[in-house]
């Protein structure tokens, strides 16, 4: 980008018009996300983790590793902020606002890496209608921060490598930094967008800002995970995963998601390269379609040609990311495999860009088609919502069977603890 045209009246137009375009698909997809929002308590891809974070956020709690208390804190302040809502509700609303924000830093960073404005739109509708996203936007949970983060990164990360201006790069370390603090998988990519920096123009990192800005976001961590430690040490409610008695070591050890550490290999290497490594890329074949699949190689191909340091960066963390999910202690992936999805839809905005270059009916035939993509995910997401049951809806089964008993829904959970998510989320 050549930044003597900036203010030049073709490129203030395309602006203007990106910002349109970014605000109807933000507004209308949040507009989306709030209707179809979960109303009450749990969820319907993770009942009991939803449970448990509009729970947690509202008392100040200590959730399982790696703590997450940026997502404790933010949720607590917005459950003030929502007053008479519903508190299950207020905080899957939460999700709702953090995945909205994160469509318009996708759509943003495919323009940094010159993807026309209406293949970038396209792509982002259809990754904002996929079901995992969709799921995960209408129910409670740190996820959809997470993803907020990582796109910000992302984004900024593209318009730097586009402009080499210090702004994006400080935003590209405050997010990633800030992701690292916030979510273990976010911890181990951290350091794959730090030294896409330093490949990029490592002359950058001899000025003080960035630097600055380092040492900021860690002491913010720092200082998240001492508040942490400090709430457990007080017997706030629901600690149970850091006592009173917690050493600093202890939280350390949840910070980089100890807790889970034994399950990783578990399985063992056979079974990961022979089930779970082919379940994360049929998981990502089913939200991308076959179309999706093709298009995104395609736009990897393109963006390596055009941008080969951006499509490396994609590469690796796309790379990171599913090695994390067929490594995840789940049986089923498919709540961490969501970094190699997103990468996986830049590159394929990237060969939406392509097919809509090309002139004449062509164009749009690959439009109509697209379109008809975004219309079955939208099907298949409310077709699948149909038989997903919750747990947490049937109030008389709570109210009836009090007894200690084990509930499994991706996680264990006591019916005391049941006991306390109900009453203190469904008044």
């Amino acid at each position: 980008m050549n930044t003597k045209t900036d203010h030049s009246p073709l490129h203030l137009h395309a602006r203007r018009r990106d910002g349109m375009v970014a605000a109807v698909l933000v507004g209308g997809m949040l507009l989306v996300y709030l209707v179809t929002a979960y109303p009450g308590v749990g969820g319907r891809a993770c009942p009991g983790d939803a449970a448990k974070f509009q729970y947690i956020s509202r008392v100040l709690g200590v959730p399982h590793a790696p703590g997450f208390p940026l997502f404790v804190l933010l949720g607590h302040g917005w459950s003030a902020l929502a007053g008479g809502e519903a508190p299950a509700l207020a905080m899957n609303i939460f999700s709702a606002l953090w995945m909205a924000g994160a469509l318009a830093f996708l759509f943003y960073g495919l323009r940094a890496l010159g993807v026309r404005w209406l293949a970038a739109a396209l792509a982002t509708l259809a990754y904002a209608v996929s079901e995992q996203v969709w799921l995960c936007a209408t129910e409670a949970g740190p996820q959809a921060l997470s993803i907020f983060l990582l796109m910000l990164a992302l984004c900024a990360l593209a318009h730097w490598f586009a402009t080499t201006r210090a702004e994006w790069l400080l935003v590209a370390i405050a997010a990633a930094g800030i992701g690292a603090g916030h979510a273990t998988v976010l911890l181990w990519l951290a350091p794959v967008l730090l030294a896409a920096t330093l490949l990029r123009r490592p002359q950058a990192w001899l000025r003080l800002r960035p630097w600055l800005m380092l040492a900021g976001v860690i002491a913010v961590n720092v200082l998240l995970y001492i508040w942490l430690w400090q709430r457990a040490q007080a017997g706030g409610p629901f600690c149970e995963y850091l006592t009173p008695r917690a050493t600093w070591r202890d939280v350390v050890r949840m910070a980089l998601g100890a807790q889970f550490w034994p399950n990783y290999w578990q399985a063992g290497m056979a079974e990961i390269v022979r089930v779970r490594v082919p379940f994360v890329l049929r998981a990502t074949l089913f939200e991308l379609h076959v179309c999706g699949a093709l298009l995104a190689l395609v736009g990897m191909a393109a963006l390596w040609r055009r941008a080969w340091r951006a499509a490396a960066v994609l590469v690796v963390v796309a790379l990171v990311g599913g090695a994390f999910a067929a490594h995840q202690y789940l049986i089923n992936p498919l709540g961490s495999y969501w970094v190699f999805y997103l990468c996986a839809a830049w590159c394929a905005g990237a060969g939406l860009e392509v097919l809509v270059g090309m002139a004449g009916r062509l164009r749009v035939i690959v439009i109509v088609l697209w379109c008809l993509c975004i219309g079955v995910s939208v099907a298949t997401t409310i077709t699948t919502w149909s038989w997903r049951q919750n747990p947490y809806e049937n109030a008389e089964l709570l109210y009836a069977l009090p007894d200690k008993a084990d509930m499994l829904v991706l996680d264990e959970y006591s019916w005391n603890e049941v006991f306390k998510y109900y009453r203190a989320t469904h008044p």
